[in-house]
């Protein structure tokens, strides 16, 4: 393709011969919508972890220290009120879209619904606190409010078997209730709405719901969801690697900072130009192997988001290693250490031979020039830095457009994130049903075991 007077002088505008730019680095990250929602969820299901192992009031140790016993658990009711009204402002904060964020919004009605039970059972709790009444069996007097509990916790219950018994309902969305199911139960038992019997069943049915949760042969149980978040995960850096590969420019960048924090990313362009000469004679030639080297620099921070290690703040650094060497072995510049770059690293591209045309050369005064003498270096370097610039799409897109490149390579670095996301969330979704069971089982070894109705007494 012929380089014009026009496109010489717009090329050459550019030109770091001309002018070495250096761009201001600029954060290009912006946290996708998807991962704001998702890391309200991890904000969520961090307080309730804290809430069940933590060191102060731990809902754990309080349901352990109870080991079934009704005595207990009446003395410890005040406490287990306010660990369940705790437990129900933060799973309030799971709000709906934060459900559809972490794919869980097939089972959001029943999810809402037994929620809501949770709130009926707190909202007496509040009424009995307002009017200094223990809700308690041993209180002759508890003014009709025992009435109100025993209606809210059987609305409770039957949402929350419900979403036992929904396929769904073994999912992520269940992990934050499977505390307070518990202490809503122990609520019910100290006020005599169910005896010892029912809270064993009750357990029973529980256990056998963390389980399918914590089940990876479960379809969609927690585990699952965990499993397919790494595997969407791999998938996604695979697909990144494999258009790296094919130089694709912001996958390129993406690629690196997934295994480091700064990255210089290394091209090197070759190209024959063919230009007009009247030394000695009126002639075509061309000078063969022009090779052009740009090694613009990128770097990204690996931040902890509740455990979850997240690849943020793309950035490009504007100064870096250039280098023009032409086909007769003249060095026409080299920039900030371009010496010392290890070519073998470079990718590298063969650029379709370009015309620099009779009227530029004039121009250029080199038209009588013989090649290699200083003067015609010199004047037709400018010339093929322009087309290089010009003509070099992947150094460009590395360079000149390096912020655009940047935000894209952070888009494709955010579609990693979420599921780096989603896995943390189904961590510590497990670490919370982990947690559950281990004093939900206890409770229930203290308990009577009931017989299922195929076994015989």
């Amino acid at each position: 393709m012929p380089i014009t007077r026009r496109s010489l002088l717009k090329a050459a505008a550019a030109s770091p011969f001309t002018v070495i730019a250096v761009p201001i680095p600029i954060p290009v990250f912006a946290e996708p919508a998807t991962g704001t929602l998702i890391i309200a969820g991890l904000a969520v299901f961090s307080k309730i972890l804290a809430m069940q192992s933590g060191k102060k009031n731990p809902t754990g140790a309080l349901l352990m220290a109870i080991d079934g016993k009704l005595d207990i658990v009446i003395a410890q009711l005040a406490s287990i009120q306010t660990a369940l009204g705790h437990l129900v402002v933060q799973i309030e904060e799971l709000k709906q879209d934060v459900l559809d964020a972490i794919d869980q919004q097939f089972a959001d009605e029943m999810f809402n619904n037994a929620k809501a039970g949770l709130r009926l059972i707190a909202n007496v709790q509040r009424d009995a606190r307002s009017k200094r009444v223990s809700l308690d069996l041993n209180n002759p007097n508890r003014k009709g409010l025992e009435l109100k509990l025993k209606s809210a916790y059987e609305e409770f219950d039957l949402q929350r078997r419900r979403l036992q018994e929904y396929p769904l309902g073994h999912g992520i969305v269940s992990a934050p209730l499977v505390d307070a199911c518990v202490l809503a139960d122990h609520i019910a038992f100290a006020a005599g709405i169910i005896d010892a019997t029912q809270l064993s069943i009750t357990l029973e049915h529980h256990l056998n719901w963390l389980d399918q949760m914590a089940s990876p042969a479960s379809e969609h149980s927690v585990a699952t969801f965990q499993n397919k978040a790494a595997q969407k995960e791999n998938e996604l850096r695979n697909n990144i690697g494999n258009a790296a590969q094919k130089n694709n420019p912001e996958s390129a960048v993406a690629s690196g900072l997934l295994t480091s924090r700064a990255i210089a990313i290394c091209a090197i362009h070759t190209m024959d130009v063919r230009y007009w000469s009247e030394a000695p004679n009126k002639n075509w030639l061309t000078l063969r192997n022009n090779e052009y080297m740009i090694v613009p620099s990128y770097s990204g921070k690996l931040v902890d988001i509740h455990g979850a290690k997240l690849f943020r703040d793309t950035k490009y650094i504007g100064k870096y290693p250039l280098q023009l060497k032409l086909g007769n072995g003249y060095l026409s510049y080299s920039y900030n250490g371009a010496p010392k770059v290890d070519k073998k690293k470079c990718k590298r591209f063969s650029n379709a031979l370009v015309v620099v045309d009779a009227k530029t050369i004039t121009q250029l005064g080199i038209a009588d020039e013989f090649a290699n003498t200083p003067k015609f270096n010199k004047n037709i370097t400018s010339a093929i830095s322009g087309a290089f610039i010009e003509k070099s799409t992947f150094a460009r897109q590395i360079s000149t457009d390096g912020p655009d490149t940047a935000v894209k390579a952070q888009k494709l670095l955010d579609q990693v994130n979420e599921q780096i996301l989603k896995q943390r969330l189904a961590e510590l979704a497990l670490m919370t049903i982990a947690e559950n069971r281990k004093f939900s089982a206890n409770i229930a070894a203290a308990l009577p075991r009931i017989p299922q109705l195929e076994e015989r007494p």
